[in-house]
């Protein structure tokens, strides 16, 4: 059941701290479950109803909520997934040193989601950041340049970035993720964020007023 080098029981990492089968450490993990699964609900239900009342509201059709909507679908993914991988991973690892069925599998996947949607909700903030500094700095080409569409894009944008990063760092550094791939992808993503394009804008800066 144990293997050598830096694995320890069930294929688990040594850091990853694997309880004794005590009581204590039993009613721990079963009160942090109990308080995690109605906060899983409503993380769920409540970024779901805004993402519905933002869809079904055509006054709420803006680049700034659908922005919001791109947070709160990350979020979403968090209390669906990842919330309850952690709250079946805390109460199955008791379970290690009698059995390792689904131990490291449910190890992986809880790592894998974790990163998915913590990088997911940062790369939502940071375009949101550099949507709001645009809007604030330069009000009127905002106007004229930022649609729906785009806003659409850039939340698309954020999701396949974060996809593409996760997927290939997770079976390639799933025994030891590094702290440079994470920091080159932010280099990557502030580079694609921070380049705010506007085709448009020079001809209707340009562009002479029609005269009645």
């Amino acid at each position: 059941m144990a293997s050598g080098g830096n694995r320890s029981i069930c294929g688990l990492l040594i850091q990853d701290v694997i309880p004794v089968n005590d009581t204590a450490a039993f009613i721990n993990d079963a009160v942090l479950a109990a308080v995690n699964a109605p906060l899983c609900v409503f993380a769920f239900l409540s970024n779901l109803v805004a993402i519905v009342a933002v869809i079904k509201t055509p006054s709420l059709h803006r680049p700034c909520n659908i922005l919001l909507c791109g947070l709160a679908l990350a979020d979403c993914l968090t209390g669906v997934i990842s919330q309850p991988l952690f709250i079946a991973r805390r109460l199955m690892i008791h379970r290690a040193r009698i059995s390792c069925d689904y131990q490291l599998e449910l190890y992986v996947l809880h790592r894998f989601f974790l990163r998915l949607s913590t990088l997911w909700s940062f790369a939502n903030l940071t375009v949101m950041s550099f949507d709001r500094q645009y809007a604030l700095s330069k009000p009127l080409q905002y106007r004229t340049c930022v649609s729906n569409i785009d806003a659409v894009k850039k939340v698309v944008f954020a999701g396949v970035s974060v996809a593409l990063f996760v997927v290939p760092t997770e079976f390639v550094l799933s025994s030891n993720p590094l702290i440079v791939p994470h920091v080159i992808f932010a280099a990557f993503f502030y580079s694609g964020t921070n380049h705010q394009s506007c085709e448009n804008a020079d001809f209707y800066s340009s562009a002479p007023e029609s005269s009645d």
